[in-house]
């Protein structure tokens, strides 16, 4: 017991509370994010964003699994079997690994590395841990992030229309 207090009063006396200075982003939704990185609003994988000003995005995914047979959809709004696994301070590099079977005994991470502003690389790594040979198989999946606009229409009260 003594041993807990002293480790909660020594966590507390080293642990720094840090002020974040939030004000400078009122009015504004832009986050200074670079024009690709894991953005998807669906499936786990790569978004590019051309031009922050149309809304249009872009993404990319690798849908790994067996050759005809089971294939992970690695969608971002609940639990499937992706975790991400590995990502660059600046985002130029990240990766999800995809769990085909539990405790890590067959998965394969997916790595995306930005090589320019047009280029990404996407390199699978698959491994087999159990005593009987897999056969993996990734698929990609391309999307596109289309907003829509919906026209605004004003009508003034006691407007009479046409009848045909």
């Amino acid at each position: 017991m003594k041993l807990l207090a002293s480790l909660v009063l020594l966590f507390a006396t080293t642990a720094q509370a840090q002020t974040i200075d939030t004000g400078r982003l009122n009015g504004s939704h832009d986050l200074r994010l670079p024009a690709w990185g894991p953005y998807s609003k669906r499936y786990a994988g790569i978004s590019h964003i051309p031009e922050m000003q149309s809304g249009m995005r872009f993404d990319f995914s690798v849908l790994p699994g067996y050759y005809r047979n089971k294939l992970l959809v690695p969608n971002v709004r609940f639990e499937s079997q992706y975790f991400p696994w590995q990502v660059q301070k600046d985002l130029s590099a990240f990766s999800y690994r995809y769990e085909l079977e539990w405790k890590d005994q067959v998965y394969t991470d997916v790595t995306y590395t930005l090589l320019d502003s047009t280029s990404v690389q996407v390199s699978m790594r698959c491994v087999n841990n159990t005593a009987l040979p897999q056969n993996p198989f990734a698929e990609p999946h391309r999307l596109h992030g289309i907003p829509r606009r919906l026209r605004r229409a004003e009508i003034e009260i006691g407007q009479r229309f046409p009848m045909a």
